[in-house]
């Protein structure tokens, strides 16, 4: 083994962003979205079946929303759904602080 040592950036929290890809914030929002999503339909045991049923849409576009897809569906699709099986989704505007542009931000 060798002693060269390997660089390491560390990570801004957005992979989106670190890769440079244009809407990062957003990419970024609708993979945390899905995620909770995912997380609704696990802890109350629910298929892709289901939640086609209840929010109105095919599976195959529930599973597109669930395979991390960003550009096949939209963060407000992924909010409706969310609302159909029983979620509050909650919004807040405020300023941004340092920095002329604001930005999506996710929290549990």
């Amino acid at each position: 083994m060798s002693d060269e040592k390997i660089p390491v950036t560390r990570g801004s929290g957005n992979v989106f962003a670190d890769l440079e890809l244009p809407d990062a914030d957003l990419l970024l929002a609708k993979a945390r979205m899905t995620a909770k999503l995912e997380a609704v339909m696990a802890d109350e045991n629910l298929s892709q079946t289901e939640v086609s049923r209840r929010s109105g849409t095919t599976q195959p576009k529930v599973s597109r929303m669930l395979s991390g897809k960003g550009r096949g569906y939209t963060l407000d699709k992924i909010i409706e759904t969310l609302n159909t099986l029983g979620c509050n989704v909650e919004i807040r505007v405020m300023k941004s602080k340092g920095s002329a542009r604001g930005q999506i931000i996710v929290k549990s």
